[in-house]
């Protein structure tokens, strides 16, 4: 099984962030596994831009061991296409684990990525975060269907 992870999942490589003592005893058991693209890389490195030097070195070490994949055409066409409304980058990461070959999960810790992620069958990787984390009714006691979720308010709609 590859993984794509996004820089939400690599930012968990720093000591702070939720999660990031999970993903790690996951992370380092599947390096080889995982594939990460220059997007992923940079946001994990704008993560780290304030982090004291042996964590930069630290980190430089774990990505040295990732196999970074490119933007291909397929990926930047899944990319295009997507209407889940995700950000450009989030549509770019989308597309590259869609259309890679070899991907089957996708680790993120972004709701809308995950979300996005398991519509498009992939399994979503998170470690340290329940099954289904990102979906609302996943979480809603037995015969609750109630979306955990502020409702938006309606108004009238005008011809405008």
């Amino acid at each position: 099984m590859r993984v794509y992870a996004d820089g939400s999942a690599l930012v968990r490589f720093l000591p702070a962030p939720d999660q990031s003592v999970d993903w790690q005893r996951w992370a380092e058991q599947r390096l080889p596994d995982l594939l990460v693209t220059s997007l992923s890389l940079a946001e994990l490195r704008l993560a780290a831009l304030w982090t004291p030097a042996h964590v930069r070195a630290r980190l430089h070490a774990v990505t040295e061991r990732l196999e970074v994949a490119r933007f291909s055409d397929q990926a930047v066409h899944v990319a295009a296409l997507d209407e889940s409304g995700l950000s450009p980058f989030g549509r770019l990461h989308l597309g590259v684990a869609v259309a890679h070959p070899e991907v089957t999960a996708f680790a993120s810790y972004d709701p809308l990525l995950a979300a996005a992620a398991a519509e498009r069958g992939l399994a979503v990787v998170a470690p340290g975060r329940p099954d289904r984390w990102w979906d609302p009714l996943a979480s809603a006691p037995l015969g609750d269907a109630t979306p955990r979720w502020p409702a938006v308010a309606a108004g009238p709609r005008t011809g405008r």
